[in-house]
């Protein structure tokens, strides 16, 4: 049985960043508010049910500079997303113009590339660490897992379908990493 490849950074800020967008799709509407007295410093959760409860006392001893981290931790989170999906829009919209101007000067064949990857050998041993189909022996063997991980019938998809393409440049992608971390 092939174990699985151990996280990346990257995969593991993305698995984190996906915990943060529904925790905060689950808060949504939630205020969140400080109260103080001698027991300590309180902060009540007034949900979009209109549920008030208090879920956090903070000593008297915590900083300002901790209260107010911790008391606004819920809109801190809010503007952290705000701000994470303002950049990415933005470089979406910065990849469509260079996108664009790539286009302009040449077109790729993105079958062409899907069935040179599949004669290379290197290649077969990654699409054998992806999944738990069995061995891969031959290109066509590779085409074949490879256009199930794809989703497609045929690699002429991978020209015509948008999203076929995305996912294709993604394992493409995933492959070139798994190289250059030495897989085998």
């Amino acid at each position: 049985m092939n174990a699985l490849p151990p996280l990346t950074d990257r995969e593991r800020e993305r698995l984190k960043l996906e915990k943060l967008r529904g925790i905060a799709d689950r808060l949504t509407g939630d205020q969140w508010n400080m109260e103080a007295d001698e027991d300590g410093i309180h902060i009540f959760a007034l949900r979009s049910t209109g549920e008030e409860v208090k879920i956090l006392t903070m000593h008297h001893e915590a900083l300002p500079d901790e209260q107010e981290l911790v008391a606004g931790a819920l809109d801190h989170l809010f503007f952290f997303l705000g701000f994470v999906g303002r950049a990415v829009q933005r470089v979406r919209e910065l990849q469509a113009q260079l996108d664009g101007l790539i286009g302009k000067k040449r077109a790729e064949n993105f079958g062409f590339q899907a069935k040179h990857l599949c004669e290379n050998r290197r290649f077969w041993g990654f699409l054998e660490s992806r999944g738990i189909d069995g061995l891969i022996n031959s290109p066509l063997s590779a085409e074949t897992r490879m256009k199930g991980m794809l989703g497609i019938s045929s690699k002429a998809e991978l020209n015509s379908d948008e999203a076929a393409r995305k996912r294709f440049l993604t394992l493409r992608a995933d492959f070139y990493r798994w190289q250059r971390e030495g897989g085998r």
